[in-house]
């Protein structure tokens, strides 16, 4: 018998699914306005040699401590493209266990329109530390001309997990 007629004498009567979910909790109203201003907005450095060093020692609340924060640029590769990166380094000093910690980093243009974004995201567990890094590739020298890169963060904690099962019956 080959494979494709065995194949076609498939028949599928009954069909199981089964789905995890978490919800998480990203309400920061607290310390939202305050996280925002500090991480905020930057001007792009103007050259490699010229790194930005961003707001060292911020805190967030009573969890996260943002140890420092380095914007810098690379220089132009041999088809003329710069990267773009970003890199913070933060510690949970708590005992709560983040599920997820994102960095997100947003290339505008002087009138505020974006021109691309990049993200780094992970857990972090109670007393640990982790390097974050988002960056954006293939850049032109020109592209980058009157440019800001804002800077956001977003912690969610779970609230709750579900786990759901479906059944279809052939009829």
């Amino acid at each position: 018998m080959s494979a494709q007629a065995s194949f076609t004498n498939v028949s599928v009567q009954k069909f199981a699914s089964e789905g995890d979910a978490a919800l998480f909790d990203r309400n920061w109203t607290e310390h939202s306005p305050v996280l925002l201003k500090k991480l905020g907005e930057h001007e792009v450095p103007e050259t490699p040699e010229a790194p930005k060093v961003l707001n060292n020692a911020i805190d967030v609340g009573d969890f996260i401590k943002i140890n420092g924060m380095l914007l810098y640029r690379s220089k132009p590769d041999e088809d003329g493209d710069i990267k773009l990166e970003l890199v913070m380094g933060m510690r949970n000093v708590s005992e709560i266990h983040f599920d997820k910690v994102e960095l997100k980093m947003t290339l505008n243009e002087r009138k505020g329109a974006e021109v691309d974004y990049s993200t780094d995201y992970g857990q972090l567990p109670p007393y640990s530390g982790r390097v974050m890094n988002p960056s954006i590739w293939g850049l032109s020298e020109a592209r980058l001309k009157n440019c800001t890169v804002n800077i956001s963060l977003d912690i969610y904690q779970p609230v709750a997990y579900a786990t759901s099962t479906a059944t279809l019956d052939k009829d």
